[in-house]
């Protein structure tokens, strides 16, 4: 067995061995990253720390919550919690997709654990239970059999958990947290806004080895979101589909990217989840797959 937990990882959940990585993803976003923080810090007035919230203990946690800024504070928050819920679903969509594109069928042991994780996230949703680190999937103690996936797993992960990250600090480097009593309107431009200049971060941040992990990072970033809700209309963020499918766009990806193909698998996943009649069918392109799923939510 592998084991990756040693005593400067705080936390209660699998999720905190890395907590180290998700800092140092962050803080290396781009070459031009550094500069942007230090502008927002003298103009804006960023703390220069992430508030990191743990559950009170391995049995009293935290109700999920994603990374949000506070106005007053200017600080980031990020919550323990959402990691793992996070974690767990980019390694259940990912797995889930690698699937329907490989020519080899998946073992049962592999099916069974994709569909234990995916509803463990989803359990978090309303109350909180310890992960089961003897029998699902989890970043910090696994099988050398599993080393692959877990790692990809965490790769993809620390991609979609820095995109929300540069989300949040896109409110704060617009100047968004300076404005007071904004129309539910003027919060949606402003989500809007700060979806577009996390994509600019991260694009420049984008190099010949990892376009790959960051287009599906934020592919899976967004299709996590989802299943918060069984509709995809939301109120202050633009409609679930439709962030899905301007983020691909900014990104520039293929028709064809598995990207995509992510997207399409995961609304399918989700309307299964909510009981929600969504039919799939051969397109030429999983972008033009994706326009037809989500044209049925219309």
């Amino acid at each position: 067995m592998i084991n990756t937990y040693n005593s400067s990882h705080s936390g209660h959940l699998p999720i905190r061995v890395l907590r180290h990585n998700i800092i140092h993803q962050f803080e290396n976003t781009s070459h031009k990253f550094l500069i942007e923080t230090e502008d927002a810090i003298k103009i804006f007035g960023l703390k220069n720390e992430i508030i990191y919230t743990l559950n009170k203990s391995s049995s009293e946690g935290n109700e999920v919550k994603g990374p949000c800024v506070l106005n007053s504070e200017k600080q980031i928050n990020i919550q323990e919690t959402f990691l793992a819920y996070l974690w767990c679903m980019c390694y259940s969509l990912h797995i889930n997709v690698d699937n329907l594109i490989s020519s080899a069928r998946t073992d049962n042991n592999q099916l069974k654990d994709t569909q234990a994780i995916f509803s463990y996230a989803l359990s978090l949703k309303d109350r909180y239970s310890d992960w089961d680190k003897k029998n699902l999937p989890n970043p910090e103690c696994y099988s050398d059999q599993d080393k692959d996936d877990i790692e990809r797993t965490n790769e993809l992960f620390l991609y979609a958990l820095n995109f929300i990250l540069c989300h949040e600090f896109s409110h704060i480097a617009l100047g968004h947290v300076t404005l007071e009593n904004t129309s539910t309107e003027q919060k949606k431009e402003f989500e809007i806004e700060a979806d577009s200049k996390s994509i600019e971060l991260l694009k420049e941040g984008i190099f010949k080895n990892n376009d790959k992990a960051v287009t599906y990072g934020v592919s899976l970033a967004l299709c996590s979101l989802i299943f918060f809700k069984n509709s995809v209309a939301r109120v202050i963020h633009p409609d679930s589909d439709t962030r899905i499918q301007t983020a691909l766009e900014l990104l520039e990806v293929d028709k064809n990217d598995t990207s995509w193909l992510i997207a399409c698998s995961s609304l399918d996943l989700w309307a299964r989840h909510f009981n929600i009649q969504i039919s799939m069918e051969e397109k030429p392109s999983f972008k033009e797959l994706f326009d037809y799923m989500a044209k049925q939510l219309e």
